[in-house]
């Protein structure tokens, strides 16, 4: 080496190897090799994988990118500067312009064929259709019964409660998630807010399919940068803050609108619960009554008395005809021509109770086949109630 050569310089992983390497001449024991463990998802993934290998290899990315909502992909590398000279970060460049970072490697390895198949049945491996779709539906069935654990020690301590919404991918390329293209979020709402709650810890639950599983966060906490004074609603067991940006992911129009549309449901959902506890206290309603309210919802001019004939006619169905007879009775039918003969399909004639808001079914009649029957001995003609329930 000449006085003006400089050394080569080595790179930073190399010399890192080196400096761990077994001696060769002492095999190293065999409880000193560890074993990675992947949960069942990972191994779907892998099999999935398998299942596709033979595929050329823009196959294979275009079955990513329908992932991300894109028709194709491609594979690009950069080269690093600063202390990762010498290395080239690689990409699947998506068609909507969006880069998804799938490895690094030295400079020359960094295009050869056995390193890019390797990176991209490595990304095929969890950016699948099927493996995104069952890590959201994993995720959303622990996340629900972990809300009504959260939820309490909110309770407890005087912080407000939250309403899981969606588990989402960050699959839309935009500014907002351009830094966290690729991630699993959830959305919650708090106290009316609607907002992206994101941390690596869950992005990696969910990813692996494990969210709730062996949660290392048994004892609550206030998140890492917040202060007691900032928090207001409590997510696994950690405290976390609704004015704070940390743990945040700003929403895309298309998941915010996915989100607002399942806090609607959750709210209606909520409203026929609360009205369910209320029922053991209200009377209970006859199939009578439900018939006259369901009558006089239909046909409030009707059944008012204001008409005491109408006739509803509709393409493609028999005409619905309804008729006040003898000041207490209503005749509802269904009628057909057939040879210049007026036929039932059927007629159920009902007693009006006004006072009471009941229709007592007291006759029916159908022409074809013939069919006639009356109220029997209790005043009541139950298969023309449940006719009459059917047509309506």
């Amino acid at each position: 080496m000449t006085a003006d050569t400089e050394p080569a310089e080595k790179d930073p992983a190399e010399a890192i190897v080196a400096e761990n390497a077994p001696d060769i001449e002492t095999p190293p024991r065999e409880d000193e090799y560890t074993t990675m463990q992947y949960s069942e998802l990972q191994q779907k993934g892998f099999d999935i994988v398998k299942q596709h290998e033979h595929l050329p290899l823009q196959n294979r990315l275009n079955i990513i990118a329908e992932t991300f909502h894109c028709a194709s992909a491609a594979v690009e590398t950069y080269h690093c500067g600063g202390k990762y000279r010498g290395t080239s970060d690689i990409f699947i460049q998506l068609d909507n312009g969006a880069s998804l970072f799938i490895g690094n490697r030295r400079t020359p390895n960094a295009k050869k064929s056995l390193v890019i198949n390797e990176l991209v049945n490595n990304t095929l491996s969890r950016y699948n259709p099927q493996v995104v779709a069952e890590a959201k539906q994993r995720a959303a069935f622990a996340l629900i019964e972990q809300e009504s654990a959260d939820n309490a020690i909110a309770a407890e301590r005087g912080l407000k409660p939250y309403k899981i919404l969606n588990v989402e991918l960050a699959d839309d390329f935009d500014v907002k998630n351009e830094g966290h293209f690729g991630w699993y979020y959830v959305t919650l709402a708090v106290d009316g807010e609607i907002f992206g709650h994101l941390t690596s810890n869950l992005c990696s639950d969910i990813a692996r399919g494990v969210v709730g599983e062996d949660s290392e966060k048994h004892n609550y906490y206030i998140a890492g940068g917040l202060k007691e004074a900032d928090i207001d609603y409590v997510f696994d067991n950690v405290a976390h803050s609704t004015a704070k940006t940390l743990y945040k992911m700003e929403l895309t129009a298309n998941a915010l609108s996915r989100a607002q549309a399942t806090l609607a449901r959750r709210e209606r959902f909520n409203d026929a619960l609360e009205e369910m506890k209320t029922v053991e206290n209200k009377p209970t309603k006859t199939l009578e009554n439900r018939l006259f309210d369901k009558l006089t919802a239909l046909f409030p001019d009707f059944m008012s008395g204001k008409y005491s004939y109408l006739k509803l006619e509709s393409p493609g169905m028999e005409p619905l005809s309804l008729k006040w007879i003898f000041g207490d009775r209503i005749s509802v039918m269904h009628t057909f021509v057939q040879e210049g003969d007026l036929c039932y399909d059927p007629m159920i004639e009902y007693i009006v109770n006004s006072e009471k808001k009941t229709l007592t079914a007291s006759m029916f009649q159908q022409s074809i086949p013939p069919l006639y029957q009356y109220h029997d001995d209790d005043g009541m003609c139950k298969r023309c109630s449940r006719l009459l329930s059917v047509l309506l």
